[in-house]
């Protein structure tokens, strides 16, 4: 789903730095219908400029529409692929420009086996990244564990 910064009696800086809630993009519309429309606008040049899948920040101060900054956005493999071939078949860019977008590294990552995400389960731990290093030690079997903790490691 499409996100949008709505930002009200705060600074620009507020927006690229996370400390305000997005809504909906669907929601700015109802909200305030002169910056959806013209957002609206901006995104259809970017797209037509690039004719790839963009980042865009934005915000909305004392009603005016200010734009932040765009990029080329960030995709898996799949995603890659997927991208491209849609952008083809909307005719935004030719079949080989679509191919030329997904390099053999990531169509070679495809082939290879992947978790399946469709699968139900518990997981087996969560975590948030931090500048440090972890190193984690999975153990296969209690035995094992108990040889990890004979040698003088923490399992």
């Amino acid at each position: 789903m499409c996100q949008c910064l709505r930002i009200l009696r705060t600074h620009r800086h507020h927006a690229p730095a996370g400390i305000r809630n997005t809504v909906p993009l669907d929601e700015l519309g109802r909200l305030d219908p002169d910056a959806f429309t013209r957002l609206r606008d901006h995104m259809a040049t970017l797209e037509a400029h690039y004719r790839d899948l963009c980042d865009i920040e934005f915000t909305i101060e004392r009603g005016r529409l200010r734009m932040l900054r765009t990029r080329v956005g960030r995709r898996t493999a799949e995603a890659a692929f997927t991208i491209a071939a849609e952008l083809a078949d909307d005719r935004l860019i030719t079949p080989d420009e679509g191919l030329a977008r997904v390099s053999g590294d990531e169509l070679a990552r495809l082939m290879f086996p992947r978790f399946d995400t469709s699968a139900v389960g518990e997981a087996l731990a969560h975590g948030i990244g931090r500048r440090r290093t972890w190193t984690t030690l999975l153990a296969s079997s209690t035995s094992r564990v108990t040889d990890i903790r004979h040698r003088g490691r923490k399992a």
